[in-house]
Protein backbone atom coordinates (compact mmCIF):
# COMPACT_ATOMS: atom_id res chain seq x y z
CA UNK A 1 0.00 0.00 0.00
CA UNK A 2 2.97 2.27 0.64
CA UNK A 3 4.00 1.95 -3.00
CA UNK A 4 0.51 2.95 -4.08
CA UNK A 5 0.53 6.04 -1.88
CA UNK A 6 3.94 7.11 -3.15
CA UNK A 7 2.95 6.72 -6.79
CA UNK A 8 -0.74 7.36 -7.32
CA UNK A 9 -0.41 7.44 -11.14
CA UNK A 10 -0.50 3.63 -11.32
CA UNK A 11 -3.10 1.00 -12.08
CA UNK A 12 -3.08 -1.93 -9.68
CA UNK A 13 -3.81 -5.38 -11.15
CA UNK A 14 -5.49 -8.04 -9.00
CA UNK A 15 -5.01 -11.71 -9.87
CA UNK A 16 -7.33 -14.48 -8.72
CA UNK A 17 -7.21 -18.16 -9.61
CA UNK A 18 -9.76 -17.71 -12.39
CA UNK A 19 -7.74 -14.83 -13.83
CA UNK A 20 -4.83 -17.14 -14.68
CA UNK A 21 -6.81 -20.27 -15.53
CA UNK A 22 -6.38 -22.11 -12.23
CA UNK A 23 -8.81 -23.59 -9.73
CA UNK A 24 -6.71 -22.50 -6.78
CA UNK A 25 -4.02 -19.87 -6.44
CA UNK A 26 -1.27 -20.88 -4.01
CA UNK A 27 1.61 -18.45 -4.43
CA UNK A 28 3.40 -16.06 -6.76
CA UNK A 29 6.91 -14.67 -6.92
CA UNK A 30 9.28 -12.50 -8.92
CA UNK A 31 11.72 -14.22 -11.20
CA UNK A 32 13.84 -11.14 -11.86
CA UNK A 33 13.50 -7.35 -11.91
CA UNK A 34 11.59 -7.18 -8.62
CA UNK A 35 12.00 -3.39 -8.61
CA UNK A 36 9.57 -3.03 -11.54
CA UNK A 37 6.46 -3.77 -9.52
CA UNK A 38 5.24 -4.46 -6.01
CA UNK A 39 3.77 -7.90 -5.34
CA UNK A 40 1.29 -8.27 -2.47
CA UNK A 41 -0.25 -11.59 -1.40
CA UNK A 42 -3.69 -11.31 0.20
CA UNK A 43 -5.63 -13.94 2.16
CA UNK A 44 -9.29 -12.90 2.14
CA UNK A 45 -9.94 -13.55 5.82
CA UNK A 46 -8.47 -15.58 8.73
CA UNK A 47 -9.11 -19.29 8.42
CA UNK A 48 -9.94 -19.00 4.72
CA UNK A 49 -7.06 -19.76 2.40
CA UNK A 50 -8.29 -18.32 -0.89
CA UNK A 51 -5.49 -16.10 -2.11
CA UNK A 52 -5.36 -13.01 -4.30
CA UNK A 53 -2.27 -11.40 -5.77
CA UNK A 54 -1.99 -7.66 -6.26
CA UNK A 55 0.58 -6.20 -8.65
CA UNK A 56 1.45 -2.52 -8.35
CA UNK A 57 3.60 -1.13 -11.19
CA UNK A 58 6.50 1.06 -10.07
CA UNK A 59 8.23 1.98 -13.32
CA UNK A 60 8.30 1.19 -17.03
CA UNK A 61 9.97 -2.02 -18.11
CA UNK A 62 9.57 -5.72 -18.67
CA UNK A 63 9.88 -8.40 -16.00
CA UNK A 64 8.69 -11.88 -15.13
CA UNK A 65 6.19 -13.41 -12.75
CA UNK A 66 5.79 -17.01 -11.55
CA UNK A 67 2.36 -18.15 -10.38
CA UNK A 68 1.77 -21.45 -8.56
CA UNK A 69 -1.60 -23.11 -8.15
CA UNK A 70 -3.64 -26.14 -9.08
CA UNK A 71 -5.98 -27.08 -11.90
CA UNK A 72 -8.17 -30.15 -11.76
CA UNK A 73 -6.23 -31.27 -8.66
CA UNK A 74 -2.89 -31.15 -10.47
CA UNK A 75 -0.16 -28.79 -9.26
CA UNK A 76 0.68 -26.25 -11.90
CA UNK A 77 3.19 -23.49 -12.52
CA UNK A 78 2.56 -20.66 -14.93
CA UNK A 79 5.01 -18.01 -16.02
CA UNK A 80 4.18 -14.57 -17.29
CA UNK A 81 6.05 -11.71 -18.89
CA UNK A 82 5.12 -8.50 -17.10
CA UNK A 83 4.83 -5.43 -19.36
CA UNK A 84 4.69 -1.99 -17.75
CA UNK A 85 4.15 1.09 -19.93
CA UNK A 86 3.47 4.74 -19.22
CA UNK A 87 0.27 5.63 -21.02
CA UNK A 88 -0.88 9.22 -20.72
CA UNK A 89 1.05 9.68 -17.49
CA UNK A 90 -0.28 6.48 -15.90
CA UNK A 91 1.61 3.22 -15.43
CA UNK A 92 -0.28 0.32 -17.00
CA UNK A 93 0.65 -3.29 -16.14
CA UNK A 94 -0.28 -6.17 -18.42
CA UNK A 95 0.59 -9.87 -18.34
CA UNK A 96 1.55 -12.12 -21.23
CA UNK A 97 1.55 -15.85 -20.49
CA UNK A 98 4.60 -17.68 -21.77
CA UNK A 99 4.44 -20.90 -23.77
CA UNK A 100 3.02 -24.05 -22.20
CA UNK A 101 6.48 -25.55 -22.00
CA UNK A 102 8.29 -23.65 -19.28
CA UNK A 103 11.93 -23.37 -18.39
CA UNK A 104 13.37 -25.39 -15.56
CA UNK A 105 16.74 -26.10 -13.96
CA UNK A 106 19.28 -28.71 -14.98
CA UNK A 107 21.62 -29.99 -12.27
CA UNK A 108 25.22 -30.62 -13.28
CA UNK A 109 27.23 -32.90 -11.03
CA UNK A 110 30.18 -30.61 -10.25
CA UNK A 111 32.01 -30.54 -6.93
CA UNK A 112 32.99 -27.34 -5.15
CA UNK A 113 36.70 -27.74 -5.95
CA UNK A 114 36.02 -27.84 -9.71
CA UNK A 115 36.21 -24.18 -10.75
CA UNK A 116 34.08 -23.43 -13.82
CA UNK A 117 35.30 -20.97 -16.45
CA UNK A 118 32.49 -21.32 -18.99
CA UNK A 119 29.50 -23.50 -19.96
CA UNK A 120 28.21 -23.86 -23.52
CA UNK A 121 24.97 -25.57 -24.52
CA UNK A 122 24.14 -27.28 -27.83
CA UNK A 123 21.27 -29.32 -29.16
CA UNK A 124 21.96 -32.98 -29.80
CA UNK A 125 22.21 -32.27 -33.55
CA UNK A 126 25.09 -29.86 -32.85
CA UNK A 127 23.13 -26.60 -33.15
CA UNK A 128 24.57 -24.10 -30.67
CA UNK A 129 22.07 -22.74 -28.14
CA UNK A 130 24.53 -20.56 -26.23
CA UNK A 131 28.31 -20.37 -25.96
CA UNK A 132 28.07 -18.80 -22.51
CA UNK A 133 25.24 -20.20 -20.38
CA UNK A 134 24.48 -18.53 -17.06
CA UNK A 135 25.14 -20.82 -14.11
CA UNK A 136 25.11 -20.72 -10.33
CA UNK A 137 25.68 -22.99 -7.37
CA UNK A 138 22.47 -24.81 -6.55
CA UNK A 139 20.89 -23.80 -3.25
CA UNK A 140 22.06 -25.87 -0.26
CA UNK A 141 24.39 -27.98 -2.37
CA UNK A 142 28.17 -28.09 -2.83
CA UNK A 143 27.93 -30.82 -5.44
CA UNK A 144 25.69 -29.39 -8.16
CA UNK A 145 25.71 -26.40 -10.48
CA UNK A 146 22.39 -25.17 -11.89
CA UNK A 147 21.74 -24.01 -15.46
CA UNK A 148 18.44 -23.00 -17.04
CA UNK A 149 16.82 -25.03 -19.84
CA UNK A 150 14.22 -23.07 -21.82
CA UNK A 151 12.85 -25.69 -24.24
CA UNK A 152 12.22 -29.41 -24.20
CA UNK A 153 14.70 -31.57 -26.07
CA UNK A 154 18.08 -33.26 -25.81
CA UNK A 155 21.24 -31.25 -25.20
CA UNK A 156 24.97 -31.47 -24.64
CA UNK A 157 26.40 -29.06 -22.07
CA UNK A 158 30.16 -28.59 -22.28
CA UNK A 159 31.78 -27.31 -19.10
CA UNK A 160 35.22 -25.77 -19.32
CA UNK A 161 37.09 -25.64 -16.03
CA UNK A 162 39.75 -23.15 -14.98
CA UNK A 163 42.34 -25.88 -15.56
CA UNK A 164 41.42 -25.94 -19.27
CA UNK A 165 39.76 -29.34 -19.00
CA UNK A 166 36.43 -29.83 -20.79
CA UNK A 167 33.68 -32.11 -19.55
CA UNK A 168 30.38 -32.90 -21.23
CA UNK A 169 26.92 -33.59 -19.82
CA UNK A 170 23.96 -35.17 -21.58
CA UNK A 171 20.72 -33.35 -20.74
CA UNK A 172 17.16 -34.33 -21.59
CA UNK A 173 14.22 -32.02 -20.88
CA UNK A 174 10.81 -33.64 -21.18
CA UNK A 175 7.35 -32.33 -20.37
CA UNK A 176 5.53 -34.14 -17.62
CA UNK A 177 2.11 -35.50 -18.52
CA UNK A 178 0.58 -33.64 -15.59
CA UNK A 179 1.44 -29.99 -15.12
CA UNK A 180 3.84 -27.86 -17.07
CA UNK A 181 7.19 -28.32 -15.40
CA UNK A 182 10.05 -29.95 -17.23
CA UNK A 183 11.51 -33.16 -15.95
CA UNK A 184 15.25 -32.58 -16.41
CA UNK A 185 17.63 -35.52 -16.57
CA UNK A 186 21.39 -35.01 -16.67
CA UNK A 187 24.26 -37.44 -17.04
CA UNK A 188 27.94 -36.61 -16.58
CA UNK A 189 30.27 -38.07 -19.20
CA UNK A 190 32.49 -40.70 -17.59
CA UNK A 191 34.62 -42.68 -20.09
CA UNK A 192 35.97 -44.58 -17.05
CA UNK A 193 34.64 -45.09 -13.55
CA UNK A 194 36.20 -46.75 -10.52
CA UNK A 195 33.63 -48.90 -8.70
CA UNK A 196 34.81 -49.10 -5.07
CA UNK A 197 32.85 -51.80 -3.22
CA UNK A 198 34.21 -50.85 0.22
CA UNK A 199 33.28 -47.21 -0.24
CA UNK A 200 29.80 -48.22 -1.38
CA UNK A 201 29.14 -50.08 1.88
CA UNK A 202 31.04 -47.82 4.29
CA UNK A 203 27.80 -46.45 5.82
CA UNK A 204 26.37 -49.91 6.58
CA UNK A 205 26.93 -51.65 9.91
CA UNK A 206 26.54 -55.30 8.96
CA UNK A 207 28.58 -56.61 6.05
CA UNK A 208 31.53 -58.93 5.48
CA UNK A 209 34.49 -56.55 5.40
CA UNK A 210 36.99 -59.24 4.50
CA UNK A 211 34.90 -60.38 1.55
CA UNK A 212 34.64 -56.84 0.29
CA UNK A 213 38.40 -56.38 0.49
CA UNK A 214 38.82 -59.43 -1.72
CA UNK A 215 36.43 -57.97 -4.28
CA UNK A 216 38.35 -54.67 -4.23
CA UNK A 217 38.01 -51.91 -6.81
CA UNK A 218 37.01 -52.29 -10.44
CA UNK A 219 37.32 -49.87 -13.34
CA UNK A 220 34.50 -49.87 -15.89
CA UNK A 221 35.02 -48.56 -19.41
CA UNK A 222 32.47 -46.89 -21.65
CA UNK A 223 33.17 -48.14 -25.20
CA UNK A 224 30.76 -45.64 -26.81
CA UNK A 225 31.31 -42.56 -24.66
CA UNK A 226 30.40 -40.25 -27.54
CA UNK A 227 27.00 -41.87 -28.13
CA UNK A 228 23.91 -40.46 -26.47
CA UNK A 229 20.30 -41.36 -27.14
Amino acid sequence: MKATEENKSTTMVTLEAETVGLDELQNASFENDSNLYELIRIIEKPGFTKMKIQLIPLKEGEGKLNVWGSHERVNNLKKFTVHIKNINGELKLTLEEKADYLSSVGLLDITADEKIKNISLSKLDGKLVSDNVSFENCINSNYYTCIGIEERGKYIATVRFATGKDLRYAIEAIVQKEGRLYDIKTLRERPTYVFDIEELFNHDYSYDKEALKKIGKHTTLTPNANWYN
